[in-house]
């Protein structure tokens, strides 16, 4: 699906199997005033997964991609960067007051996922009218965390709040288990999350 906002555009796909996501602000603030920062800091995951949708490869010229893929190929050696949807996230104490414009803010920066411990129903709400997925965490994710959530649509169709999810080692091709959660019940997960529109 298609997302616009001001001059600046992003094609959505519905999540893959597998994910990653880096998060890249510990402070909702950077997306209410609309930060360039954040913008800037998005850019590269958001074009590796532009990248990826066009069946090529996303790695290409992104070391810090090259050092996460071949992490996550530890656990799981047939994974093609192209079919595991990258971007980034925001990880906060408590995600509220979220907005429309907000939400469209960030999946047009290629965030498809906010990872918290606290979310107002609206909050949730606009979240996932435009793609977003609420994640529960019981601590916030320290800036610069790479997630790998594997088999996270297998755990949506089972209906599994639990996710099976590692956060990449920095300079070690290592996985380290934490745990993550689905915020909100299967039920509310619109297709504008989980399937191309």
């Amino acid at each position: 699906m298609k997302y616009t906002w001001n001059q600046d555009s992003y094609n959505k796909r519905g999540l893959t199997e597998n994910i990653i996501f880096k998060v890249i602000a510990n402070d909702y603030k950077q997306v209410k005033i609309k930060a360039p920062e954040y913008t800037e800091a998005a850019a590269s995951l958001k074009n590796a997964e532009l990248t990826g949708q066009q069946d090529a490869c996303p790695v290409v010229g992104r070391d810090e991609l090259k050092h996460v893929i071949i992490s996550v190929r530890t656990l799981i050696p047939e994974l093609r960067a192209r079919h595991t949807q990258t971007g980034t996230a925001v990880s906060a104490a408590e995600i509220a007051d979220v907005t429309e414009e907000d939400a469209l803010f960030q999946i047009v920066n290629g965030t498809y996922i906010n990872v918290s411990s606290v979310y107002d129903e609206k909050s949730r709400n606009n979240l996932l009218a435009k793609g977003i997925l609420p994640l529960y965490s019981e601590e916030v994710l320290p800036e610069g965390t790479i997630i790998f959530v594997q088999g996270i649509l297998d755990s949506i169709r089972s209906g599994r709040k639990d996710l099976t999810a590692y956060r990449i080692a920095e300079h070690e091709e290592q996985l380290v288990p934490i745990k993550l959660q689905l915020a909100v019940n299967i039920e509310e997960i619109p297709d504008t999350v989980l399937k191309d529109n």
